[in-house]
């Protein structure tokens, strides 16, 4: 998870470390996995790879609780970025194809009208 190879590699870090918390989704996630008790079940969840770059992922996870304190959160992602990346690439061709249909109908309407 998080580029790390081994568990370890995270320790000591905070959660406003590790994902974006300007993505609306990463917000609703979480809002999620506190109000349920510490628990996320395929949550769609945007994170900052190593790299630098965002990486989409499907998570879930529960979190450990020692005393009144979350200590620890285990859980598992997929990375779902292709995926993502590739549909929202599909969403801006359909944009840009409806906007050409649009011109193509409104030229077809004013040549009428002449």
């Amino acid at each position: 998870m998080f580029g790390c190879s081994r568990p370890e590699e995270l320790s000591g870090f905070r959660l406003a470390e590790l994902f974006l918390w300007f993505d609306e989704g990463t917000l609703r996630a979480f809002r999620n996995f506190f109000l349920e008790g510490y628990k996320m079940s395929n949550e769609e969840t945007r994170q900052l790879a190593k790299s630098g770059q965002s990486r989409y992922y499907v998570s879930s996870c529960f979190g450990v609780i020692e005393g009144e304190y979350l200590v620890r959160i285990w859980g598992w992602q997929r990375d779902i970025t292709e995926r993502k990346m590739q549909k929202m690439q599909g969403e801006i061709f359909l944009e840009r194809l409806t906007l050409q249909q649009q011109k193509v109908l409104e030229g077809t309407v004013q040549g009428l009208r002449l």
